[in-house]
């Protein structure tokens, strides 16, 4: 129970007072005001009372200041209702102590005080006054002029219920369901709120709606939940109004009919719920039951995100990086993945390490990128490990150019600096075969090789070989690649002297087919 409903509930019109009144009070002035005022002849019920009232009672007093407090009869005035009702409480009238206990809670025509609320709440409660009950269970439901008690709360919404107080029987129900004072018992919270839910009250509706949804101490029955959505949605309970949308949606305990489920949405949304508000946004994204339209989708997704709706915060980012109803804004899109991921949205926490991978609308982090993505694989999420694998595969590949660039720099180093015919021959290989420092270059290739040659280097003489007998990136020339391997056999580079064999036994195979 809400501090907003223990209000409300203590400012509902308080009833006239007529309990005091049977033989009392027939064919009196007394009688024929209250005839009067039941005739809306609040001048004449006024007329009636307040001589009654001035000579002492209590009931009157109270009428009196009950006239003053709404407004009837008179113009309206708190200080006079506060001062005719403590007139009356004095003398003991539960309903006074009531009303006045409600002006302390509100500091209407006097300074607020809640302990002298509650006080007079108290002392009506004990008259079994069922209005001061609920409200002193309110009381110390929420700890208002009272230290919190849950189990005095209890036991006040109990003695109202019992009375038949429909707010006092819907509160004992949340009692029961959460275990507020009171062990949880969801059989007797379902019967609470069908006690409520039958005096047409609609927050009991739905909560005994909820019950059957999911069967919740009672039977699953999802058609009985439609009805009770339904009572409580027609009188604007809006989290009804939501569940029944959703019951449309799915063709669950009625027809599916995307139109009444966005009706329905629409009436919960309008009065700001956000789960409803993304529902309806989704409906306008899909074009289930109402035309499809990206901006509105926008605009509600927009709306619950705002009241910090994770799922609508997701949707409302990736809006904004397609630029689907919004303006593209890549910079948007990462403030609402964020909102959302840091409240544990998994599609949320891929998109944003998608855009730290990226570098799209923040600056590129691979470590932030892994770190979200690894908060999304934590939940199974499949494409957030497939992107842990691309980044392991991207690391893999980056390591492997860092050694090829370290292999290459010595190379380079002791090429050109040292001459060794060794790093010249690698250097060679390197530019002739292609690498992601040494790009594929063959003048350079050759120029390398022929330094390296020319120092008698064997591996390298017989390389170069290779590479003018193929003519490949020079011109063919067949004699300088025999010389060539000539020297490297010399040096008995083996790999040499059977090239040079084979290009002799292919000449000897020529002149016997002539």
């Amino acid at each position: 129970m809400t501090i907003s409903t223990f209000i409300r509930r203590t400012l509902v019109a308080i009833p006239l007072a007529v309990s005091f009144t049977p033989a009392l009070y027939a064919s009196t002035p007394f009688q024929q005001g209250l005839e009067a005022y039941n005739q809306k002849d609040y001048a004449t019920a006024l007329t009636q009372w307040q001589p009654l009232a001035e000579q002492g009672d209590p009931v009157a007093q109270y009428n009196l200041g009950l006239m003053y407090k709404n407004g009837l009869g008179v113009n309206q005035d708190d200080k006079q209702a506060v001062s005719w009702y403590q007139k009356a409480a004095t003398q003991g009238n539960a309903e006074a102590q009531y009303a006045l206990g409600f002006m302390y809670a509100e500091g209407r025509g006097l300074e607020k005080d809640l302990a002298q609320a509650v006080s007079l709440y108290q002392k009506a409660a004990k008259q079994n006054n069922m209005e001061a009950q609920y409200a002193l269970g309110s009381a110390y439901r929420k700890g208002l002029g009272v230290e919190k008690d849950l189990k005095q709360a209890f036991y006040w919404y109990q003695q109202a219920a019992l009375q038949g107080d429909f707010y006092a029987q819907y509160a004992l129900g949340s009692a029961y369901q959460f275990g507020y004072g009171v062990e949880k018992d969801m059989k007797e919270a379902v019967n609470w709120y069908r006690k409520s839910a039958e005096q047409n009250y609609a927050q009991a509706q739905s909560s005994l709606g909820y019950a059957y949804e999911y069967g919740r101490g009672v039977e699953k029955d999802e058609k009985q939940a439609a009805i009770w959505y339904q009572k409580a949605a027609e009188q604007g309970e809006n989290v009804a109004q939501y569940a029944l949308g959703k019951l449309y949606l799915k063709g669950k305990g009625v027809p599916q009919d995307d139109k009444q489920a966005v009706y329905w949405l629409q009436k919960s949304a309008e009065q700001g719920s956000s789960i409803a508000q993304h529902a309806l946004g989704q409906a306008y994204d899909n074009g289930s039951g109402v035309a499809k339209d990206p901006k509105q989708a926008a605009m509600w997704y927009q709306k619950a995100a705002e009241q910090g709706d994770s799922s609508a915060q997701y949707d409302l980012g990736v809006k904004y990086s397609l630029g689907d109803g919004v303006e593209k804004d890549d910079k948007q899109a990462v403030s609402w993945y964020q909102k959302s991921a840091d409240q544990g949205e998994a599609n949320a926490q891929y998109a944003l390490g998608f855009m730290y991978h990226q570098g799209r609308g923040v600056e590129q982090d691979m470590k932030q990128a892994v770190y979200w993505y690894e908060k999304a694989a934590e939940q199974d999420l499949e494409i957030a490990k497939q992107a842990l694998e691309i980044i392991k595969a991207e690391n893999q590949k980056a390591e492997q150019k860092a050694e090829q660039r370290a292999k290459s720099i010595p190379f380079y180093e002791q090429a050109t600096t040292q001459n060794s015919a060794e790093a010249q021959y690698e250097l060679g290989k390197m530019y002739h075969l292609g690498s992601e420092f040494t790009p594929i270059d063959d003048k350079q290739a050759v120029s390398w090789l022929e330094k390296s040659a020319n120092q008698g280097y064997k591996q390298a003489q017989y390389y170069l070989g290779e590479i003018y007998y193929a003519g490949n990136g020079v011109p063919q020339n067949k004699q300088q690649a025999i010389s060539l391997w000539e020297q490297a056999c010399k040096q008995k580079y083996q790999d040499a002297c059977d090239r040079l064999a084979m290009v002799n036994d292919q000449k000897k195979m020529k002149i016997s087919g002539q």
